[in-house]
């Protein structure tokens, strides 16, 4: 920047490029905010799909494991006239607790 001296006729014309380098800096800051908003926006967003992944993994790690046990169950079952035994009900009941 230049320092203005009252006797340069070219005054007007480093002003008006003043203007405009204090203009686009203005409209650069005014971007980076908007894109840093929306940086914390998308990010608060995959945030929480992480949280919401983990849970349905969990979930769906429960429900394999229940699977299996009914299916274990029903092979018994399957093999025996006295029914489900006493045993896997109740690990099945642990895990569903669980």
């Amino acid at each position: 920047m230049y320092l203005k001296d009252g006797n340069s006729t070219k005054g007007s014309e480093g002003d008006g490029q003043i203007t405009a380098i204090l203009d686009q800096k203005n409209y650069v800051e005014e971007l980076n905010r908007h894109l840093s908003a929306t940086v914390n926006n998308l990010q608060a967003k995959v945030d929480a799909l992480e949280k919401s992944n983990t849970k349905l993994t969990e979930e769906v790690s429960v429900t394999e494991n229940n699977l299996m046990c009914w299916h274990q169950g029903l092979k018994r079952y399957g093999r025996s006239y006295f029914g489900i035994s006493g045993v896997w009900n109740d690990q099945c009941l642990t895990m569903e607790l669980e």
